[in-house]
């Protein structure tokens, strides 16, 4: 589940108008009783909750919503207000669950008013988890939003299965796989039923992320040759047709992510750097670093400006002055030594031939 942070990329924020054609997600109604089937990830190309609403608004009055449900779960926040929508909708709900329920999609379950699962169905709950970028208090605030997040969770798995908060709190830790008889026994389901052969297999990148996955499990959703319904076979093309498009494939937001994190800390290292001679400008430092569109040359700019404050400009050094650097660093070591000067932490020198340079110059 992952609640959208500062810097993360969270499923939901993916372009919705590239989602496949077949997102095995449908919302229909007949004769007052609608049928709902998620066998996709919750936001991002899957089922958004922008989606669900347009389409529950659509259905009109109903008596019965029934649920299927086969999904690895997905966006803390489109999953949350997906299950609230449910959860207030006045008809009486069933879902199945018809192979897994993890992640969002064992919250979204808690919606309903009966949860029905084969024995050999699995409901797995696990603590939120998400990503940021920032400074030591950015990431304490982002922690303190992933345990806002826990408390939410629990409060919708606490209202249907009764259990206490510190016994629910313990399962989310443990990243929890529970079996269609364990549900029904911690009250995650109500009704249990035979063994049922599994419809679809699942094909998500994020079931890689669930670190305790039974291994059976595994190999049961694997991709399989009755993962999906068969397509149909196309007709051989003419000579010299023009072959189709390449489908566009999804971001590799772990790449991005990647990219993302590398780009800030050079940006940060560059800033650091620049500052090292002048520890009295912590607190601008500390701002630059903050801004993700300051960089090392906007920088130096905000130090030149900072040190020149509350300064007047020295008389101009004629433009045919030609500087001649023959001794070591001397060059460097009398530009920093008038900024330092500028600034009152040392004495002016007579002798350093930059002490009639202004801020601009020396820069």
């Amino acid at each position: 589940m992952l609640p959208s942070g500062a810097l993360s990329v969270p499923v939901a924020t993916l372009n919705q108008s590239n989602k496949p054609a077949n997102s095995w997600y449908s919302l229909k109604a007949q004769n007052g009783n609608a049928e709902l089937m998620i066998y996709d990830e919750i936001g991002g190309w899957g089922i958004s909750a922008q989606q669900f609403a347009r389409d529950l608004q659509a259905l009109g009055k109903v008596g019965t919503i029934t649920a299927r449900i086969h999904s690895p779960g997905g966006d803390v926040f489109e999953g949350m207000a997906i299950y609230n929508m449910i959860k207030g909708h006045p008809a009486h709900k069933v879902c199945y669950i018809d192979g897994l329920a993890a992640s969002m999609a064992s919250v979204i379950a808690m919606a309903f008013d009966e949860v029905i699962m084969p024995e050999n169905a699995m409901m797995m709950v696990h603590k939120p988890w998400g990503g940021t970028l920032g400074d030591a208090d950015d990431m304490r605030k982002y922690a303190d939003l992933l345990d806002k997040v826990e408390g939410n969770l629990v409060g919708a798995y606490q209202h249907k299965t009764g259990l206490s908060e510190d016994e629910l709190h313990a399962l989310l830790a443990a990243e929890t796989w529970l079996t269609g008889r364990e549900a029904v026994e911690k009250g995650f389901a109500n009704t249990l039923t035979d063994p049922l052969q599994m419809a679809a297999s699942l094909n998500s990148k994020r079931l890689k992320d669930f670190t305790n996955m039974p291994e059976a499990l595994k190999n049961l959703f694997a991709p399989q040759g009755n993962s999906a319904p068969n397509p149909l076979v196309p007709a051989p093309a003419a000579p010299n047709a023009q072959l189709p498009a390449p489908a566009a494939t999804q971001p590799d937001t772990t790449a991005i992510q990647a990219a993302a994190i590398a780009f800030n800390t050079e940006r940060m290292n560059g800033i650091n750097a620049a500052f090292t001679f002048f520890p009295e400008l912590a607190e601008l430092r500390n701002q630059c670093i903050a801004d993700a569109n300051i960089n090392a040359d906007k920088a130096k700019d905000m130090i030149l400006a900072k040190l020149g404050e509350n300064t007047t400009p020295c008389a101009v050094q004629p433009k045919s002055v030609i500087i001649h650097a023959s001794n070591g660093n001397i060059v460097g070591d009398s530009i920093r030594a008038q900024l330092m000067a500028r600034s009152g932490h040392t004495k002016a020198e007579a002798s350093n031939n930059y002490s009639s340079y202004t801020m601009l110059e020396l820069a």
